[in-house]
């Protein structure tokens, strides 16, 4: 398990429990959506006026290859892109093994 970097662009949905929308950014520069729930990606409380902000979520990493992680954000929580992507390539400077 790992965590990865991700940027909070803001609040989509105020309902309880709060949905939040983020960017990941892969190894290449393209940049993903997730749309979820802030309690399945931290536990941490939001200040909305502090966005955006980073976060960091639980990820697996599947492989390390230099600077290049690959990650897969369906496990533990489920997590997927708006797209429907659930692994990425990343920056390692973006990953922090726990």
């Amino acid at each position: 398990m790992g965590l990865v970097e991700v940027e909070i662009l803001g609040v989509e949905s105020e309902d309880f429990p709060i949905w939040i929308e983020c960017r990941l950014t892969e190894f290449d520069g393209s940049e993903h959506r997730i749309i979820e729930k802030l309690p399945v990606l931290t536990e941490q409380e939001l200040n909305t006026d502090k966005l955006p902000t980073t976060l960091q979520i639980e990820c697996t990493v599947l492989s390390i290859e230099q600077e290049k992680v690959l990650i897969d954000l369906s496990m533990p929580h489920g997590i997927q892109s708006t797209e429907g992507v659930q692994k990425f390539v990343v920056h390692s400077s973006l990953y922090h093994a726990t």
